[in-house]
């Protein structure tokens, strides 16, 4: 049921956390808490699931009770899965805040990347203008690519031993 949970699309499910919890500061820590939990159970059923059988085998015959065999097998063989987990589920936390401040926020990180892009000052452009700055970005990269590219030729003729004299010569 966890994998189905993770595999729906979080972006979806935001509306849904905005009408449970408002447009306050928990609804963006729900949408993190949504986003780095799941993985981190993941990683854990996982690692308990794939501990050696030997080592569950040797619990029982030391007659361990439930929680001893957590305490002192379980765990122990878990450990670093679980860790790789909270390493995944922290950054994933951290991208489902952001996502949340840049879709329904006033201020934060998230809200300024929206506005360091622009999207919110958006304006219809006309065919010329869009044309226009097509025209401005070829102008710009233009000179980068000919370097670039007399680089690239230069290179590959030193690597064929052919120098620019001969070059020349030949010409």
């Amino acid at each position: 049921m966890i994998v189905s949970v993770y595999a729906i699309p979080k972006l979806t499910l935001y509306p849904i956390l905005l009408l449970a919890f408002g447009l306050g500061l928990s609804a963006k820590v729900a949408f993190g808490v949504l986003h780095g939990v799941i993985p981190i159970i993941l990683f854990t059923l996982s690692a308990v699931h794939n501990t050696k059988p030997i080592l569950i085998k040797t619990g029982r015959v030391l007659n361990l009770s439930r929680w001893q065999m957590v305490r002192w097998i379980l765990f122990p063989a878990a450990i670093p899965e679980i860790f790789t987990g909270l390493r995944v589920g922290f950054a994933l936390t951290l991208i489902g805040s952001l996502l949340a401040e840049m879709f329904a926020s006033q201020r934060g990180l998230g809200y300024l990347l929206m506005n360091g892009i622009g999207l919110p000052q958006r304006r219809a452009h006309h065919v010329g203008d869009a044309r226009h700055r097509r025209l401005r970005v070829r102008r710009e990269l233009a000179p980068a690519l000919t370097s670039t590219s007399g680089c690239i030729a230069g290179r590959s003729a030193r690597r064929r031993g052919i120098t620019a004299r001969a070059t020349r010569r030949r010409s």
